[in-house]
């Protein structure tokens, strides 16, 4: 497995070597503490004065950012410009990339740009690293998940009823819309073998069964797994397997076409990779890939800024802290493309929701 890395970003015009230096290895060491590497563009010879190419420099700064599972940028000193930083902020959010940003004394958090940007604004390194250590790092991506699963295991008999009563009438027009969007897209590439992984509690499967000869539903929580087989008791082509497809090699045949809705944004960027990977185990060269999942609303609560959220939710009288990521269509195709995937069409509607829905590039011989 590739090792968990982090990007950092810093002021360099001004400084001298040492203290530049001095900044990356304090920051080495805190992302030490949760097994997290530290990846910086300054290890790199591109940088000696005698050979400066500022347009080389940002390629391969680039390079190096798109590799990693997180954007790390110091902030906290007065008097400097900060423009590469700047770039590679906008670079992290084009490629779905988290960013931290550590602003010390300075009063940055109320900056709009910086909010819509960043996914943690922070004043300590040491709270940074406590964000990325949520986000990021194997373990504390595997506390997340765990606790986003108990949290579904917990509503999975009340989740249907809960969606519809919270939803407004042009946010239910909305979503018959897009199922309407997902039966065309299996009608117009003949796609007769269907997996959805996420399957839920199978309010979209159901769209899937009327259009597919085969379908297979994947879930990890066992509850909501009951649900799907209750909603769709009346398919005789539906299968229902219980498996974490992002921690094992599930078997389930080779498909012309996976399909997740509202999974995507509950992974961590690391775990999103692994998603995509677990997609081109099962789907077939040239095979398809229909995501569906959620816009960021207006107002929408939750510790942290940005595209992200760890939100607190109640169920039972538990508490559960849940990961909730928003998608715009660009975000989505970048994602895609950047894990093997042409991008046929990308839109979001006006409500709540981004769609997506791109073909395996091993078709093309890649």
């Amino acid at each position: 497995m590739t090792a968990t890395s982090v990007y950092l970003a810093q002021a360099i015009d001004g400084r001298d070597t040492v203290d530049i230096m001095d900044t990356q290895e304090m920051y080495a060491s805190l992302l030490a503490t949760i097994g997290v590497t530290l990846a910086s563009p300054l290890d790199v010879e591109s940088y000696s004065a005698d050979a400066f190419d500022a347009i080389a420099i940002l390629q391969h700064d680039l390079s190096i950012l798109r590799k990693c599972d997180a954007l790390l940028v110091d902030l906290s000193l007065v008097g400097h410009e900060y423009l590469g930083c700047l770039f590679e902020i906008g670079c992290a959010n084009a490629h779905g990339i988290p960013v931290v940003v550590c602003i010390g004394n300075r009063n940055l958090e109320r900056r709009v740009a910086l909010q819509g940007a960043c996914q943690f604004i922070v004043r300590e390194p040491e709270q940074a690293i406590e964000c990325l250590l949520r986000g990021i790092s194997e373990a504390g991506v595997r506390q997340q998940m765990k606790e986003t699963q108990a949290y579904y295991d917990a509503i999975a008999r009340t989740y249907d009823a809960a969606s519809g009563r919270d939803m407004a009438p042009r946010d239910l027009h909305a979503a018959e819309g897009e199922k309407n969007a997902l039966r065309e897209t299996l009608r117009k590439f003949a796609l007769r073998r269907v997996c959805q992984i996420g399957i839920g509690t199978g309010a979209w499967t159901e769209t899937i069964c009327e259009t597919a000869d085969v379908v297979v539903g994947i879930d990890a929580s066992p509850s909501m797994l009951m649900e799907a087989r209750r909603r769709l008791a009346g398919f005789g082509n539906v299968q229902f397997v219980l498996a974490d497809v992002l921690g094992n090699d599930v078997q389930v045949g080779t498909v012309d076409c996976v399909v997740c809705c509202f999974l995507l944004s509950l992974l961590p960027q690391s775990m999103q990779k692994r998603l995509f990977a677990a997609v081109r185990r099962i789907l077939k060269p040239g095979g398809v890939v229909v995501v569906a999942d959620s816009k960021r609303p207006a107002n929408y609560p939750g510790v942290g800024l940005g595209r992200c959220r760890i939100q607190t939710r109640s169920a039972g009288g538990t508490e559960y802290t849940v990961y909730k990521e928003h998608f715009g269509g660009q975000l989505l195709r970048n994602l895609l493309e950047d894990n093997g995937y042409e991008v046929v069409h990308a839109a979001e509607n006006r409500v709540w929701l981004t769609w997506a829905v791109a073909r395996d590039r091993r078709d093309n011989g890649e």
